[in-house]
């Protein structure tokens, strides 16, 4: 009587945990998703615009793996995609910014997009949307110019 009681509770454990996810969300794949190396371009020069959206990184102490911070800049009313390893400061949207070529770039280091939930009035809610996914591109180096 108590071995299928044990196993009834393993298999209850197991489930909880699966079914957490492990971090995972149930992301949309639209057609932006599987396209960064399509929009990817590398900065020329110096490039100053309005921060729209901001996702600061985080495990930058990690031996084998940094995340991005990622954000959403509105230059002259066109939006591109910055991604800055383990830059740590906080922006907000508003704040005036410049954006710089990296110092470095590491192909090993792990992008990390701006992900958001979908609204319940979609027809999709319950999945998560790459907001990052949909504009042109690049590392970079942001460095504040006015605060919001």
């Amino acid at each position: 009587m108590i071995i299928p009681l044990i196993i009834i509770l393993a298999l209850t454990i197991q489930s909880c945990i699966s079914s957490s996810g492990g971090g995972a969300i149930p992301l949309l794949m639209d057609e932006f998703v599987s396209s960064t190396n399509d929009r990817w371009f590398e900065l020329n020069g110096d490039l100053e615009g309005l921060i729209v959206k901001y996702q600061k990184s985080h495990d930058c102490d990690h031996e084998f793996y940094k995340y991005n911070a990622t954000a959403i800049i509105s230059i002259n009313a066109e939006l591109i995609t910055i991604y800055e390893y383990c830059q740590q400061q906080n922006f907000k949207p508003g704040d005036k910014v410049r954006i710089k070529n990296p110092q470095t770039v590491n192909a090993q280091w792990s992008i990390r997009e701006i992900n958001e939930p979908l609204p319940k009035s979609i027809e999709n809610y319950g999945y998560w949307q790459c907001i990052s996914c949909k504009y042109a591109n690049a590392f970079g180096t942001i460095e504040l110019i006015e605060k919001q």
